[in-house]
């Protein structure tokens, strides 16, 4: 079994089936989600046209002539709706219905299990389709936790090999809220005792993914890997740089700079061969330019992965306007945080355009902001064409108007960040 997933919302049923067909030939799994793909918190009648509509949807991409039998390598799993929902069994009904057409379905997810008998229950309603549909457990309740062993052990039939964690809902159902961020070490102690009993029963451990890949385990990861990952660890690298004798000094002070330990300097002749080990992420956007720009492209440079290494590490992120922009985030060590935030906040500064209000550029640390930079807002000069000195009235109406206009512009306007910006944040370091 290929090891890569992802959720496909089914509100569009044509996107759906290319992505389907891209995700298949790439060796990544799809689950196709008849829950969050169709519901609004705010509007019951409105969640029940969305339901309908995505089980319909469902239906027009299973009844579709264009499959070929090519685009079915790799299984195809299906997430329903809670089982406490009026939604499951209609769910279900469309299941079994897809299940005497040519389109495969390999299993379910189903979510905020609770109990054996939840999955006895859908095993029964499941046995109407034409052929076995794989049950996968989604623990994501403070109950289904607790009831995880009993659940372990009362499948002697062998109803199930696969149970997924939801910690987003388990952490808002067990008052865990604002439960522990996936990249920290505390999350992983809290749910390694689970994963160990989970292989304890020979079962496989499904997991939602991080930003963090080791490697393409990370989706469908072993006991081992999510056992030894910890997101603030960082890769190192073992860095040769071969160089002219005369550019050392250059080269050694750039590896200094990019938090490098050097291991060893041997001469050959008039070359130095220079042993570093340095953070991967400190080398794989300019390092080899900057070697190759201050030796005259003289110099060298090779590497291999050392392994992961604990660092003092923090997300530093940016806000424009008060809103973060996550393409601008980045995991950077703690001691560079404020230099660096202060440059990018300088580089925003400078080429995001003005608009007709002010614009604040912040980088921050979590809740904390570390530094600031204002884009100025146009203004309009509303009083030219008022002469002369008496009409004071006049005049304050219309700036106390232009500053109603200037906070209602902030409030709703949309600042446009241009693709110059992003570029030159990723050259701050090489500038």
């Amino acid at each position: 079994m290929k090891n890569l997933i992802q959720y496909l919302p089914l509100t569009h049923p044509k996107a759906t089936m290319r992505f389907m067909k891209r995700l298949n030939n790439a060796g990544v799994m799809s689950i196709l989600d008849l829950e969050d793909s169709a519901q609004d918190p705010f509007d019951e009648a409105k969640t029940s046209e969305l339901k309908i509509s995505s089980r319909n949807n469902f239906l027009e991409i299973a009844q579709n002539t264009s499959w070929k039998s090519e685009d079915f390598q790799l299984p195809i799993f299906v997430r329903v709706n809670d089982m406490s929902t009026s939604f499951f069994e209609e769910d279900i009904k469309t299941i079994i219905e897809i299940s005497k057409t040519k389109f495969p379905i390999s299993g379910i997810f189903l979510p905020k299990v609770s109990t054996y008998e939840d999955i006895t229950k859908t095993f029964d309603l499941l046995s109407l389709a034409d052929h076995p549909i794989e049950i996968v457990p989604m623990i994501e309740t403070k109950v289904g936790m607790e009831n995880l062993e009993l659940l372990l052990t009362a499948d002697t039939a062998k109803k199930f090999t696969k149970i997924h964690y939801g910690h987003f809902d388990y952490a808002l159902d067990a008052d865990l809220w604002p439960f522990p961020d996936p990249n920290h070490k505390f999350f992983w102690n809290h749910i390694s005792p689970m994963i160990e009993l989970i292989h304890k029963f020979n079962k496989t451990y499904i997991h939602t993914p991080f930003p963090f890949p080791k490697n393409l385990d990370l989706f469908w990861a072993s006991s081992e890997y999510l056992l030894n990952l910890f997101p603030d660890h960082q890769p190192w690298i073992k860095a040769t740089i071969i160089t002219p004798d005369q550019y050392l000094g250059p080269i050694i002070k750039l590896c200094q700079d990019k938090r490098g330990q050097q291991t060893n300097l041997n001469y050959s002749g008039s070359r130095a061969v220079l042993s570093y080990e340095l953070p991967l992420n400190q080398v794989v956007f300019d390092f080899n330019d900057r070697i190759k720009s201050m030796t005259s492209g003289y110099a060298s440079f090779d590497y291999e992965i050392l392994g992961h290494r604990e660092g003092d590490l923090v997300k530093l992120g940016i806000l424009v306007n008060g809103e973060p922009v996550d393409a601008l985030a980045m995991m950077i060590h703690k001691d560079f945080a404020q230099r660096t935030g202060r440059e990018v906040c300088e580089k925003l500064k400078d080429l995001i355009p003005r608009h007709n209000f002010m614009i604040p550029v912040q980088a921050a640390i979590g809740g904390k902001i570390i530094a600031r930079e204002t884009i100025k807002g146009f203004k309009k000069d509303v009083l030219t064409k008022i002469h002369g000195g008496g009409a004071t009235d006049r005049k304050r109406k219309l700036l106390e108007k232009q500053k109603k206009g200037k906070a209602r512009s902030k409030q709703f306007g949309r600042v446009e960040i241009p693709q110059e910006a992003f570029i030159g944040v990723l050259k701050i370091s090489k500038d």
